[in-house]
């Protein structure tokens, strides 16, 4: 395969989750059970992904990020430093989760989202 995965030795990773190749996992990452992380994924340092969750591919999770259980991100996606997203929630495709912001409800594919409670911004492809 012409693509590691890599996981930083300070990194929790449960052993009931799933990591696709390419994906870096870096420092003081938690990964709890039952968690499936696609095909080039990059969770930079800090962030913490709960029980359940979906990340798909090509998206990445910027530092000190925090996801309840039952979040689902979609592709090519953005999530910002410090940024919460609370459980049992969808954010589609093509999505940039500004730093700071806290998600409570589904986000529309190619949406920009900001603030606390996270509300659309902008649209990125229109």
């Amino acid at each position: 395969d012409a693509f590691e995965t890599i996981i930083h030795p300070t990194a929790s990773v449960s052993k009931m989750s799933k990591l696709g190749r390419g994906s870096v996992i870096l420092q003081n990452v938690t990964i709890s059970s039952d968690v499936e992380i696609g095909n080039h994924v990059i969770i930079l340092p800090n962030s913490v992904i709960n029980h359940h969750d979906i990340i798909k591919d090509f998206t990445i999770v910027a530092s000190g990020v925090c996801m309840s259980g039952g979040v689902t991100v979609g592709e090519s996606c953005y999530l910002g430093t410090n940024s919460s997203v609370i459980g049992n929630v969808t954010i589609e495709k093509l999505c940039l989760v500004g730093m700071g912001s806290t998600v409570i409800g589904d986000i529309p594919e190619n949406s920009v989202v900001v603030g606390s409670p996270a509300k659309i911004s902008r649209k990125l492809l229109e």
